[in-house]
C-alpha cells in the first residue's frame, strides 16, 4: 500500500500540472475570461475633450475643459447584462446591448474629467466593464490608466493658444493635438487572460435568538497570465484578504474556511460575499460572488456527483480533477466532499483515500459527512433588499450635487438647453455596523410652473432605486433608474422662466419643495464648440 500511495503521489507530480482549463479561441482581444463569467473584449480609445459650462448658483457662470473618451467596445460574453462606467465619475453608466448570440459591438462616450478636475495633474483614461451572469459579476477595468499631466493646467489658463484674443477651432485643434501626443506616449494596453471561477460551501447554519451563525468554506479556482491574485471575504461589515502568488503554469486552487454571523437586523439572505481580483499591469479583474444563507444538508463525504452514494463514477471525477481534465464537479457540494481529509486541497491523499474505500480497506473517510450543504442548491433570490430602519442609517437626496437636507427649498438656475441636465439622485450609508445592503425606492414628485415633456424631458416614473450599504449588484426589483436620473431642459424658445419643484418621498408635495430648479432663456449667443 505504502508503494501504491507513493506511485499515485509520483503520477500527480508529473502530470497534475496539466490543468487543461478551457483554452481562449479568440487571442485578438486584449480581455479574455472564462469560468463563471465568458466575457471577451476589445476597447479602442479616442481621447478628445470639449468646452463645458459649470451654472454657478451665484453667476458669472464658468467655462472649463471636459475631456472625454469615444471608445469602441467589442466582443462576447455569456453575461445577462454588460455596463460600463468612468473609473472616474463612477455614476456615469452606459448599458452595453448583447445580442442573441452573446455578441456585443458598440461606442460609448466615457467622461474622464469635470469641473472640480481644473487644478489635477492627472487623467484617469481608465473605465469598469461589469458583465452580470445570475448571482455573480466580473468586473473588469480597462484603458491605460492614469497619465501623469499638466494638460488641464494649461487648458484652462490658456485656452487662446494661438494668443489672438479669440477662442475658435484653431485653439481646440491645437489643444488637442497636445492631448493626444501625450495619449500615445502611453504605450499600449495589456491583455489578460483568466479562467477564474469561485464556490460556496456552506457546513453549518445555527439560527438564534439574535440572528444565526455558520461555518462556511469557498473554493477559489483559477489560471491567469496576471502577477498576483487576491481573495477578499466580507461577512457583517468586515473583510479578510488572502494574497495568492499564481504557480509557474498561473494556476491557483485555494479553500478558505472561514465562521461568520447574520444578523436579525439584516435584511438580505447574504451571508457573506467575496471579492476575488488579479492584477496584471493597467489591467485588473475583478469576481464578485455571494453566499447566500441558508439551513444545512446532509451531503455525503465522497459523493461527488450528488447520487447520495461513494462509487467508482466519483473516483473517475475525482482522477479528472487531479488531472486537470475537469476544473469543477457536477453538484455544488462537489468540491467539499471530494477534501475526503479536510486538509483544504484535493490531491493524491484524497485520491488514495477514496481508492481503499472502494477496495474496502477503510469504511470512513477522515472527514465526516454531518453538516454539509445539500447537493443542489437553493437558488437565489432577485427580490431587491428592504433595509430595516434604525441608527447608523443615513439617507442622503441630492440634486445638481447639492445635499438638500443640509441645504432646504436649494433654488438652482439653469439656462433652457438639453446639455444642463440635472442630476437628481439618493443613496442610504450606514455608518458603523452595515445594517442593510441592496436597493431601496425613492419617490418623489414633480410640480412648479414647468410642464412635464414641455419644458424638460418626459418623466414617466415616480421613483428610482437607490443603494443601501454596499451591495450594488443585487439585482433591483424592475427596470426603473437606478442611483438617480436626469431632468433635462427642453429650450421652447419661451423668455419665460419656468419653474420645476422637487419633493422627495411618497406623501405628495408638502408646504415647501426640497429643490427648485429655475429653467431661464438661453441667453447665449455663440455656440459651444465640440471636439
Amino acid at each position: 500500500m505504502k508503494k501504491l500511495l507513493i506511485a499515485i503521489v509520483f503520477f500527480v507530480m508529473m502530470f497534475g500540472s496539466i490543468n487543461v482549463f478551457a483554452e481562449q479561441t479568440d487571442p485578438e482581444y486584449n480581455t479574455c475570461i472564462s469560468g463563471d463569467v465568458v466575457l471577451n473584449l476589445n476597447d479602442d480609445w479616442q481621447p478628445s475633450f470639449e468646452l463645458a459650462i459649470q451654472h454657478m448658483l451665484i453667476p458669472p457662470d464658468v467655462t472649463y475643459i471636459q475631456v472625454y473618451a469615444n471608445v469602441h467596445i467589442t466582443g462576447n460574453t455569456d453575461a445577462d447584462s454588460l455596463i460600463v462606467e468612468s473609473a472616474e465619475f463612477p455614476s456615469l453608466t452606459e448599458n452595453i446591448e448583447i445580442d442573441d448570440n452573446g455578441n456585443f459591438d458598440q461606442e460609448v462616450k466615457i467622461v474622464l474629467t469635470g469641473f472640480s478636475s481644473g487644478e489635477s495633474d492627472t487623467i484617469n483614461f481608465g473605465a469598469y466593464v461589469n458583465a452580470k451572469k445570475g448571482d455573480k459579476t466580473v468586473r473588469v477595468k480597462i484603458g491605460k490608466g492614469k497619465l501623469n499631466t499638466d494638460f488641464l493646467k494649461n487648458a484652462n489658463n490658456l485656452i487662446d493658444q494661438d494668443s489672438d484674443g479669440i477662442i475658435n477651432s484653431r485653439d481646440l485643434a491645437l489643444l488637442k493635438q497636445n492631448l493626444l501626443a501625450e495619449y500615445d506616449e502611453m504605450g499600449e494596453q495589456e491583455s489578460i487572460n483568466a479562467y477564474i471561477y469561485n464556490e460556496w460551501y456552506l457546513k453549518d447554519f445555527v439560527p438564534g435568538d439574535n440572528g444565526a451563525s455558520f461555518i462556511a468554506q469557498t473554493h477559489l479556482r483559477a489560471k491567469i497570465d496576471a502577477t498576483g491574485i487576491t481573495l477578499g471575504i466580507t461577512n457583517n461589515g468586515n473583510t479578510k484578504t488572502y494574497e495568492y502568488s499564481p504557480s509557474i503554469t498561473g494556476n491557483t486552487d485555494q479553500i478558505v474556511e472561514f465562521e461568520g454571523v447574520v444578523p436579525l437586523t439584516q435584511s438580505s439572505d447574504i451571508a457573506a460575499s467575496a471579492s476575488i481580483k488579479a492584477y496584471k499591469g493597467n489591467r485588473d479583474i475583478e469576481l464578485l460572488s455571494n453566499l447566500r444563507a441558508r439551513d444545512s444538508g446532509n451531503a455525503i463525504v465522497g459523493d461527488l456527483d450528488g447520487n447520495n452514494k461513494v462509487n467508482s463514477l466519483d473516483f473517475m471525477l475525482m482522477r479528472k480533477y487531479i488531472m486537470g481534465l475537469i476544473d469543477r464537479f457536477p453538484v455544488e457540494s462537489g468540491f467539499y466532499c471530494a477534501d475526503v481529509d479536510d486538509s483544504k486541497q484535493i490531491n493524491a491523499i484524497d485520491f488514495a483515500y477514496v481508492r481503499k474505500y472502494l477496495l474496502g480497506m477503510i469504511s470512513d473517510f477522515p472527514k465526516s459527512s454531518n453538516n454539509i450543504i445539500p447537493s443542489t442548491p437553493i437558488p437565489p433570490t432577485s427580490t431587491p433588499a428592504t433595509p430595516t430602519p434604525g441608527t447608523g442609517m443615513v439617507t442622503v437626496y441630492k440634486v445638481g450635487g447639492i445635499d438638500v437636507k443640509k441645504n432646504p427649498g436649494v433654488e438652482i438656475t439653469v439656462e433652457k438647453s438639453s446639455s444642463n441636465k440635472i442630476w437628481v439622485s439618493a443613496v442610504t450609508e450606514c455608518h458603523g455596523p452595515l445594517y442593510a445592503d441592496g436597493w431601496a425606492k425613492t419617490y418623489f414628485s414633480l410640480s412648479g410652473s414647468a410642464e412635464n415633456g414641455v419644458d424638460y424631458e418626459k418623466i414617466d416614473f415616480g421613483y428610482f432605486w437607490r443603494i443601501v450599504g454596499s451591495n450594488i449588484f443585487t439585482p433591483t426589483g424592475d427596470d426603473n433608474p437606478k442611483e438617480g436620473f436626469y431632468i433635462t431642459p427642453i429650450d421652447t424658445g419661451s423668455e419665460e422662466t419656468k419653474d420645476v419643484e422637487i419633493y422627495f418621498g411618497s406623501i405628495g408635495p408638502s408646504s415647501k419643495p426640497d429643490a427648485i430648479i429655475h429653467l431661464t432663456k438661453n441667453t447665449s449667443d455663440q455656440n459651444t464648440n465640440n471636439n
